[in-house]
């Protein structure tokens, strides 16, 4: 959307660059899986110390990175468990 209105042309006339030939392709492709995707996968971190939350930051940064592809959500140990019951 912000390229289709030229936001890359006011970034480099901004910071003085010359500007290239964009090329979106990559993210095009991206959304596309991202919208075409039919399984989801859930995907459990459980911790001592979950509810810190720079205990996990690089675990949990790559799981919310994976979740695009995969259709990760985040539960609490709680729900889980208390899903698990029933």
């Amino acid at each position: 959307m912000l390229e289709a209105q030229g936001f890359s042309q006011v970034v480099c006339r901004e910071l003085a660059l010359e500007p290239g030939v964009c090329d979106m392709k990559e993210w095009e492709d991206l959304m596309s899986r991202i919208d075409s995707r039919k399984r989801k996968v859930r995907i459990a971190l459980v911790g001592k110390y979950i509810k810190l939350h720079g205990a996990y930051l690089s675990v949990a940064e790559s799981l919310y990175h994976a979740g695009f592809e995969n259709g990760a959500r985040w539960r609490s140990f709680g729900s889980i468990r208390k899903s698990s019951r029933q």
